[in-house]
């Protein structure tokens, strides 16, 4: 009895991976088909993003709106339990100081809680005046003030300007020396250019006001926009075994199981975490890794396939 479940197991199993694999190939008949055309419709999301962030810039003279980390202010910690939450707080302050940039959020600490208030201009007396008036008096001992300066925030940015430049230039050198081939070599960067105007343009949708980790985090995406670039490169480019279909078919496999995997956890973490710099930098990853995700397999894949349709015709391949 045992050996005959076992057997029919194995013809199950069988069945299940003839299935996929049929399935796998009417998917790749239907790239084959109209990749030209899928290749051409991820090209017009990416210059929509493009023209949007272009757009945000010349009607705010910003590429992203920027918190008191980035802009300056005050970050005053309220140890106190003032009897509100926060969303009510930031609305009260709103109404005090209408041309104020405000971020609040509830913290705890041991047995005791209270609330953390970001503030671009607006000073912290200012601040502490109204919430006594409406909530009842603070003490100097209640809370404590951080003063972060403009010029702090703009030099950071400047810095991290540099880095994400620098990584760009050294990546691109690295990816050429290895593949030693134009065209597929400035896709690779390129997608990895293009997951930040993206990712860039729908942060700005949605509003968020980048901090210092939330700007840092475009420099990760470089690099989780690399890794399945240059696994689909090198596997389509280097692999010697079956066609282009079935190399791009294998790069798949192993791109989309890598990027989903990341995903999965980000966006864990992003509905899991408290509001704050953790939540902004996993929100950040999850739109970068959705957007490497189209320009990877979208965009990268059928322009390597007419790159060596191209060679193939002129008899260089």
């Amino acid at each position: 009895m045992s050996g005959r479940h076992k057997k029919r197991r194995k013809e199950m199993l069988k069945a299940q991976s003839s299935k996929d694999e049929a399935s796998g190939r009417s998917v790749m008949r239907f790239y084959d088909r109209n990749y030209k055309k899928i290749l051409i419709a991820a090209s017009a999301l990416f210059i929509i993003c493009t023209l949007f962030v272009l757009y945000n810039y010349i009607n705010t003279g910003e590429l992203f709106k920027k918190d008191v980390s980035l802009k300056g202010g005050v970050t005053m910690t309220i140890e106190k339990d003032i009897g509100a939450s926060p969303a009510e707080v930031k609305g009260y302050l709103y109404s005090r100081f209408p041309a104020a940039d405000l971020i609040v959020r509830s913290i705890s600490a041991a047995s005791r809680s209270g609330l953390l208030i970001e503030a671009s201009d607006a000073d912290a007396e200012g601040i502490i005046t109204a919430l006594s008036e409406k909530y009842g008096p603070i003490e100097r001992s209640d809370y404590s003030v951080d003063i972060v300066g403009s010029s702090l925030g703009s030099g950071f940015m400047k810095a991290m300007m540099l880095a994400v430049l620098m990584a760009f230039i050294f990546m691109a050198v690295t990816v050429f020396i290895y593949f030693r081939m134009l065209v597929p070599s400035l896709f690779i960067v390129w997608c990895a250019l293009a997951d930040i105007i993206s990712t860039l343009a729908v942060v700005n949708i949605l509003g968020i006001k980048l901090s210092t980790a939330g700007l840092a985090t475009f420099l990760m995406l470089i690099g989780y926009s690399v890794d399945t670039d240059i696994l689909l490169t090198a596997r389509v480019l280097k692999t010697k075994e079956g066609g282009i279909n079935e190399r791009i078919r294998s790069a798949f496999k192993t791109g989309i199981t890598m990027s989903l995997t990341t995903l999965v956890a980000t966006a864990t973490a992003y509905f899991l975490s408290e509001p704050g710099m953790i939540k902004q930098i996993m929100l950040i990853i999850s739109i970068g890794m959705v957007f490497d995700m189209l320009y990877t397999w979208l965009i990268n894949a059928g322009v390597l396939k007419l790159y060596l349709q191209s060679k193939k015709q002129r008899g260089v391949l």
